[in-house]
């Protein structure tokens, strides 16, 4: 009890824990505040919606962004009222991992979450290399360089899972008040000097059965058709950032703002560290992953993970090398990164009475997310074009299930295992009082 008090836990998350067959190791330092903050800069929805505008604009245009953000709202909501009970029955942080079955939703979390990783990072990094493109034409942003940014980004979002690990729930604070001022930094600038334009705007396809009633139809409607297009190919790579050149028509301004995207990402980094390292630790500690003493281990005096935030650190690194050699091969990343974490979140659990509703309706949105995931973001496929995110995906399955087969089984421990034991332990120990 002593040390649960020394790490900070309550009574709750005493019992809490014995009832789980777990032995608090890490630090209990984060609030509500934090937590609420941790959440929001780990999501960055607003961030992440700009950012991979490109793909929605070439596969459905800006109606597609505008629907789609409603609908996968919608879908997600059933989600995360699963995954909120999960929590709340089982506040552990290796989440809804429960013999086999839960052995791959553990490897498959960890897959995500640390492809996830290298991909934000390399978000970043690629939209520092566009700012550099519109600020000097001649610069030429090489492969290399973004692999090189990658790992300077990990690095200094290690420093904080690290040597500022104590300060970090106040840092998540700090982010959120700051993410939500930033939100208006960018919404004001676009919403003041941007041109107005009629809602039909939005719908190409349906501003050509409005051309009766658009003034100066034949210079408005094709503008408003081919802008999308022209917005695409900006040398920035990043259609946001062209967008809020086009506003602004300033370098400065745009920068600005572009930096503040840049932060928020970064600040999403931070908390994916921290959430990364820990579902790792966890996977470790109940032996479903290679080395399990080594990656579990919690060195006295840091009450942190300190070898699975440094492994994820090198798992990072190794895998921003791919960009070296292949861009397309890296670009997959990021789309294994969402088909691994939705695939744990297809299983499905109790909800109460409404339970059987959400759950299947969170898991029809997520089959059907899940496997358009696969799918190549082109009609004409080829080698660079290619979603190789399938080979990837099936081939850490493979791996997982043939180390389950020869090593896994017989060292790995369920999650429900624990509880079982546990709650056993308990009867016996009532029972004898009684008698």
């Amino acid at each position: 009890m002593r040390n649960y008090s020394k790490l900070g836990g309550t009574e709750v998350d005493y019992q809490e824990m014995r009832m789980l067959g777990r032995t608090q190791q890490l630090n209990r330092n984060v609030r509500f505040i934090s937590t609420l903050g941790f959440a929001c800069t780990l999501m960055s929805t607003w961030e992440i919606a700009l950012m991979t505008s490109f793909f929605g604009l070439i596969n459905g245009g800006t109606a597609c962004l505008v629907w789609g953000y409603f609908i996968v709202w919608l879908g997600y909501m059933l989600v995360f009222a699963t995954i909120a009970e999960m929590a709340s029955m089982a506040p552990t942080s290796g989440g809804h991992c429960q013999k086999f079955v839960s052995y791959l939703v553990g490897w498959t979390s960890v897959l995500g979450w640390q492809t996830g990783l290298a991909s934000l990072a390399f978000l970043v990094g690629t939209m520092i290399g566009g700012l550099l493109v519109l600020d000097n034409h001649n610069y030429v942003f090489e492969r290399w360089h973004g692999t090189l940014l990658v790992i300077a980004i990990t690095a200094f979002c290690i420093i904080f899972n690290t040597v500022l690990a104590r300060k970090l729930p106040m840092v998540e604070g700090l982010v959120l008040i700051i993410h939500i001022l930033r939100f208006l930094a960018v919404l004001i600038p676009l919403w003041v000097l941007a041109p107005r334009n009629s809602p039909k705007v939005v719908f190409p396809n349906s501003a050509v059965h409005m051309a009766e009633e658009i003034k100066d139809a034949s210079i408005v409607l094709p503008r408003a058709i081919i802008i999308v297009f022209e917005i695409l190919e900006t040398p920035t790579h990043y259609p946001f950032i062209q967008v809020f050149y086009n506003v602004t028509q300033s370098k400065a301004g745009t920068s600005i703002m572009t930096a503040i995207i840049i932060v928020n990402i970064t600040s999403a980094c931070i908390s994916t560290v921290a959430t990364v390292s820990r579902q790792t630790w966890s996977f470790a500690r109940d032996k479903g992953l290679p080395l399990p003493s080594f990656i579990a281990h919690v060195k006295p005096g840091w009450n942190i993970p300190l070898n699975v935030v440094l492994l994820t650190f090198a798992i990072t690194n190794l895998l921003s090398l791919i960009n070296i050699g292949s861009t397309v091969a890296f670009n997959a990343i990021g789309s294994l990164a969402v088909s691994a974490i939705l695939g744990t979140y297809i299983i499905s659990f109790s909800l109460g009475s409404a339970g059987i509703f959400i759950n299947i309706g969170a898991v029809c949105f997520l089959l059907v997310v899940w496997v358009f995931i696969f799918f190549p973001i082109e009609k004409e496929v080829i080698a660079e074009t290619m979603n190789w995110n399938v080979v990837m995906f099936c081939g850490t399955m493979i791996f997982a299930v043939v180390y389950n087969l020869v090593i896994g089984k017989k060292k790995y421990t369920a999650p429900v295992d624990l509880v079982k034991r546990e709650l056993y332990g308990l009867l016996r120990y009532c029972l004898g009082i009684i008698s």
